[in-house]
């Protein structure tokens, strides 16, 4: 670049002196509508039914419906903080701190919830893809100078396969992306002109980047505009721009505003900071196997997305690329794209040696690179061993957070779509030039462009089996509405209530029974939460029946896994009544019918005949079952319950040599640590404790103790081969606790080999 040469990056972009309403409105809306048309035909399924129906998302899609009830009933019913919830996981409560809670956007919903919450969200929604559309027009606009090209931009933008997965995925927090360019505007005529005003403007897209948006958004962006800088200070024409006091100010004034104008948010994030909420959340499932599942392999960004429904018929002979995972390694740039920005490039550098370019270009290569994640798969999840940028940036503490390598598309679209409109400009001043009497070429073309980039990257739902996948309908069941009518406080639990593995959507059902919620505004014993503290499990995790039904799920049957798998309707009734549940919501669909019979009979066996089923409905009333738990509970504190406290390990071997392969036996085993049995007793008693053991690998020594370590009960000890044990205890009235340990906690004996581990099942207790 020449000395004295100036980039469009800070150029002055033509406009009148004094703001003119009426032109921006005449000038401007035609493109707002626009954008709001082709959103509304590549997603007619949910204007035919937009209260009732929206994108088929899972579980995700069901804990964003909650996100946009929950922000506002905390908001304005519980006058409280949107970032804690009593409503879930009771009675301990959930930190929503790493939750995709994007509170604005909820604010944004809230008259439209009055139609239904799914009405609220699918406005939000096309919202999303008609602003992202035209902010990206406004940037683009600003840097090319050329609407038509503009426009290119903000259908590149806005329909880009990314933003499509992430849409009809119901990750309605990326799919709040239109904040990212009008940012990017901002930012650089803050820099061009060093104003508040454009300080105050690019603070308050920001804050909207993050909040109506996703926190992973704000962090991505920063990034970029971090490079943004670095560029500027690296070229000489541009250094000035930046190494100034004006501009110091106007950094710093933008860091405050954001600050200012966020403390809402921020300050209920803070605290996140010093306990340790945000360092535990950021290393869940953010280890460099889970990156590798979450990032693009190369040939994603030249093969079409599986959610497009004109390609989605031939995409099986590459859709093991998007395996595990789809929404996350969908990154298709598209071959028009393509072909506009090589022409984008090839022209500037022939005419300015790519001032115009360069940074685009840089950018898109950057994060195209760090989306790659720690190493380069070029194909399925095989990975070529060759390091990728994402490992460097993966070392830099807080940054990390992000676990998703392939949301650093966001950037290369941008980017793609910056490029893709200089390359429009430069192809069609190349036509006029040839052919200066089509007056309207310029026009048909963009219009031609547009289209064919809609077709290659959204394509339009058209077959039934298409619409059936990607739209859904989302009515809640009468029997939740019926529930909110009732007086008094208590809690429900929703069965499945325990995310299974097993399941391809293991947290479907979750996310619906918190969406069901919304209807009766009562606390679950459950829940679906992004990045969750594993504490807010446990309660759950102790209720026989919430266990025996996650096998259920699996395939294993009704089984109860722990050493005490006598009693576990006692327990089950103990903790619903300590829980105050009155009422299990069965959610029909998790179970095939063999399983569902099983499940109701034992269900009535022991609460009695269902309150609310109608299996002859049509959906979706016909997928709940809810019984009463009044009856069961009122029998507590009158029997004797026993339950295993705190989780028992699993594990070793389970079909080694000496075992027999046993699951309920491999629920049971322990190692060196103390494991306890808690007995709920309702009086003074002698009882008699019968359970099986077996040693690891050799006989060993098991010692029992009562309530201390002082209490020893006795020693046994336990060889390779399963036997049964019968002890007598004295059990006072209330919860007495008997622990077993491999060594004498009573005595200075050394520890025993880390190998010698016990398995205990069947434990029951008879009083004598």
């Amino acid at each position: 670049m020449e000395e004295g040469q100036h980039t469009e990056l800070h150029q002055h972009h033509e406009h009148a002196a004094k703001f003119d309403l009426r032109k921006a409105l005449i000038e401007y809306a035609p493109i707002l509508i626009l954008y709001l048309i082709i959103a509304l035909v590549v997603f007619w399924p949910l204007v035919l039914n937009a209260a009732s129906t929206t994108v088929n998302g899972a579980g995700d899609l069901y804990q964003n419906l909650w996100n946009l009830w929950w922000v506002n009933y905390a908001t304005f019913t519980l006058h409280t903080s949107a970032y804690f919830t009593p409503m879930l996981y009771y009675p301990v409560g959930a930190s929503l701190v790493t939750q995709t809670l994007s509170p604005i956007a909820a604010y944004v919903s809230l008259p439209f919830q009055a139609v239904s919450l799914a009405f609220g969200y699918n406005i939000v929604l096309l919202l999303d893809f008609m602003l992202s559309g035209f902010f990206m027009y406004l940037l683009a606009d600003y840097l090319v100078k050329n609407k038509y090209a503009a426009f290119i931009a903000g259908t590149v933008f806005a329909f880009a396969p990314m933003h499509m997965a992430q849409a009809l995925s119901g990750h309605l927090n990326w799919t709040s992306i239109e904040f990212l360019p009008i940012f990017i505007l901002f930012f650089l005529m803050m820099i061009r002109d060093k104003k508040l005003i454009y300080s105050l403007f690019a603070a308050i897209a920001f804050v909207f980047l993050l909040f109506m948006g996703d926190p992973e958004q704000g962090i991505i962006t920063s990034v970029f505009a971090f490079i943004i800088l670095l560029y500027y200070a690296l070229a000489k024409n541009l250094r000035s721009e930046i190494l100034n006091i004006k501009f110091a100010m106007s950094l710093g004034a933008l860091v405050v505003l954001i600050l200012v104008i966020g403390s809402p948010f921020l300050l209920p994030i803070s605290s996140a900071f010093g306990n340790g909420v945000l360092s535990s959340a950021s290393s869940q499932l953010n280890d460099i196997s889970h990156n590798m599942l979450w990032s693009d392999p190369v040939a994603s960004f030249l093969l079409p997305s599986p959610y497009n429904n004109i390609f989605t018929p031939l995409s099986g002979s590459y859709f093991s690329i998007y395996s595990i995972d789809a929404t996350e390694r969908v990154s298709y740039l598209g071959y028009i794209a393509l072909a506009l920005a090589a022409i984008a490039a090839w022209h500037d550098y022939k005419k300015n040696k790519l001032s115009h370019t360069a940074i685009w270009i840089i950018g898109g290569i950057i994060f195209g690179w760090l989306a790659l994640g720690p190493y380069v798969q070029f194909g399925n999840l095989v990975s070529s061993g060759i390091p990728s940028l994402y490992l460097i940036y993966k070392a830099i503490p807080f940054f990390n957070i992000i676990r998703e390598p392939a949301r650093f598309d966001m950037i290369l679209t941008l980017c793609m779509a910056v490029l893709a409109a200089y390359g429009f400009k430069a192809l069609a001043e190349g036509v006029k030039a040839k052919r200066p009497e089509k007056l309207h070429i310029e026009k048909q073309y963009a219009a031609i462009v547009a289209f064919l980039i809609i077709i290659e990257y959204a394509g339009f739902p058209l077959t039934a089996s298409f619409i059936g996948a990607h739209f859904l309908n989302v009515q809640i069941p009468l029997a939740y509405k019926q529930l909110g009518a009732l007086q008094g406080n208590f809690t429900v639990l929703p069965i499945p209530a325990i995310q299974n593995a097993s399941n391809i959507q293991p947290e479907l059902y979750l996310g619906r029974a918190m969406y069901y919620q919304t209807a009766y505004h009562r606390p679950i014993l459950t829940g679906y939460t992004s990045r969750v503290n594993e504490t807010e499990l446990l309660p759950v995790y102790t209720i026989p029946l919430a266990g025996a039904a996650s096998n259920l799920e699996a395939g294993q049957g009704l089984t109860y896994a722990s050493p005490v798998n006598e009693n576990y309707s006692n327990v089950t009734a103990f903790w619903l009544y300590n829980d105050k549940v009155a009422f299990i919501a069965v959610d029909r669909s998790a179970y095939n019918l063999t399983q569902q019979q099983e499940l109701f009979n034992y269900l009535v066996s022991v609460y009695g005949q269902p309150v609310y089923q109608n299996l002859s409905a049509p959906y979706p009333n016909n997928n709940v079952v809810i019984f009463s738990t009044a009856n069961a509970t009122q029998r507590v504190g009158s029997t004797m319950v026993a339950y295993a406290a705190g989780p028992w390990v699993q594990g070793y071997s389970l079909c080694a040599s000496q075992f027999t392969c046993n699951a309920t036996f491999g629920q049971a085993w322990w190692g060196l640590n103390v494991r306890a049995i808690d007995v709920y007793s309702p009086a003074n008693a002698t009882v008699s404790m019968n359970f099986v053991a077996q040693g690891y690998q050799s006989s060993m020594p098991v010692y029992l103790y009562l309530n201390s370590i002082s209490g020893m009960v006795d020693n046994i000890t336990v060889s390779t081969a399963p036997a049964r044990y019968n002890l007598t205890l004295q059990l006072s009235k209330g919860v007495n606790q008997v622990f077993f340990a491999t060594q004498n906690t009573t005595s200075a004996t050394s520890p025993l080999s880390a190998y010698l581990n016990v398995g205990i099942r069947n434990v029951t207790f008879r009083a004598r």
